[in-house]
């Protein structure tokens, strides 16, 4: 018979895989309506699986404890429902930022990391298998509600590989771009690791490929970036690697088409171009909005109160998107929300300094670069993910997974400060 740890272990294993692969594949698309609001598949799935692993952990009397910059979390979502905005964005905040979390944090603390980064790797091959066979072998585009003029969009190039922009099964490109690069991460992580090399080869040239394919020159820098960081920082089991890696890069950007859509798009781009003057515009239009009120500038609008702002006082050059997460989250959560927003962030990509979990580190600096063009909170499959992943960093100083398991483990420690699950320990 199955041990209680081991049990649990093996549930929360699977659902921490379908998890990702749903909310990395799986289109918005509304099941359930209710009178503040519609749940789409991926955050009824989040539900779900947070009530299962909940009942679990109370009924195996799990214990689990608050760790020490846990608290910050806590605080940072008691701020941001001081001055919420309405019900429905308050569902929001709980479904797309705090069962996420807890479920990163707490509830999948058995999965092993490797098999989230193997996960994530998986994903993003089944996302551009989806692409290039919709794009290639048999044209076609999925109808998705609210994204139709994607189909439209242009990538800005006269002559390129593509006429417009993939939107895979997500529905925009932008979105889809984000996605990718977290996968694409996790591929080159384990290539310059050697590790899982077949499928990480697969992953990664097939998620390069979609991601140039999005045109998302947000993504694209943020993958340039990263990748350098691991160029640097990444220890490999055999000399050379790193130097064939990059050589290889180099000349796959100089010969291929790909590198030469990615340059084009890059020599054609301007400070004149809509993208880039819209967000610098941004800047100051959220200065302005955000320091009108002392109380909202300390507390925020509450999430969602951007997008409500936006409606009320629309930019003039009547694009009503700030594309800046942390603009978005000065506005939602206030400078305090904003504060323990970066707090977070930075202790995750910190405590994560284990070669085997680095690749956290890699995935979060990613994300953090690709927000500084657009909003992911306000799209639930990247704001999901985000907090998914966010909450998994914070296990990185508790366990060490590529270690032998002790038999017994305890979560007592002078950084912890409380128990919310009372019972025997796991065994």
């Amino acid at each position: 018979m199955l041990s209680g740890k081991s049990t649990y272990s093996r549930i929360s294993t699977f659902l921490s895989v379908i998890v990702i692969l749903f909310f990395t594949n799986f289109p918005n698309i509304k099941v359930l309506k209710f009178q503040y609001g519609e749940l789409s598949v991926n955050r009824t799935l989040a539900i779900i699986v947070f009530i299962i692993l909940i009942a679990i952990s109370i009924t195996k009397r799990r214990r689990i404890s608050i760790k020490r910059i846990d608290i910050f979390f806590y605080l940072f979502i008691l701020f941001s429902m001081i001055n919420f905005f309405s019900i429905s964005w308050l569902a929001n905040l709980v479904i797309i930022i705090i069962i996420p979390y807890i479920l990163g944090s707490y509830l999948f603390d058995e999965v092993k990391t490797e098999t989230m980064k193997n996960t994530l790797m998986i994903a993003g091959l089944i996302q551009s298998l989806f692409i290039l066979y919709s794009t290639f072998i048999n044209p076609f585009q999925l109808e998705i509600s609210g994204f139709k003029e994607i189909k439209t969009s242009s990538n800005g190039l006269n002559e390129a590989l593509l006429d417009g922009r993939v939107s895979g099964s997500i529905g925009h490109p932008v979105v889809l771009g984000a996605l990718l690069l977290v996968c694409l991460v996790c591929g080159f992580f384990n290539i310059l690791r050697q590790e899982k090399m077949l499928l990480s080869l697969l992953s990664f040239i097939l998620t390069t490929v979609s991601l140039t394919l999005t045109y998302s020159r947000g993504s694209w820098i943020s993958a340039a970036i990263v990748i350098l960081i691991m160029l640097i920082f990444v220890k490999t089991k055999k000399v050379f690697t790193k130097e064939v890696t990059a050589a290889l890069l180099i000349f796959i950007l100089v010969v291929s088409p790909i590198g030469n859509d990615i340059i084009n798009r890059f020599s054609e781009t301007s400070s004149s171009d809509f993208s880039v003057s819209h967000r610098s515009y941004m800047v100051n239009w959220t200065i302005d909005n955000s320091t009108n009120d002392l109380k909202s500038f300390v507390f925020g609008y509450g999430f969602g109160g951007s997008l409500n702002l936006l409606d009320k006082n629309s930019p003039k050059d009547g694009f009503p998107v700030i594309d800046n997460v942390f603009l978005s989250n000065l506005i939602d959560f206030g400078l305090i929300g904003l504060l323990l927003f970066f707090i977070l962030l930075g202790y995750s990509i910190i405590i994560n300094f284990k070669e085997k979990n680095k690749w956290i580190q890699f995935v979060l600096i990613a994300i953090i670069i690709n927000g500084l063009t657009f909003d992911l909170l306000y799209w639930e499959q990247m704001g999901m993910i985000t907090f998914l992943i966010l909450g998994l960093a914070m296990n990185g100083k508790k366990k060490v997974f590529d270690e032998k398991k002790p038999s017994m483990v305890s979560y007592y420690g002078i950084k912890n400060l409380a128990i919310l699950f009372k019972g025997s320990e796991i065994k």
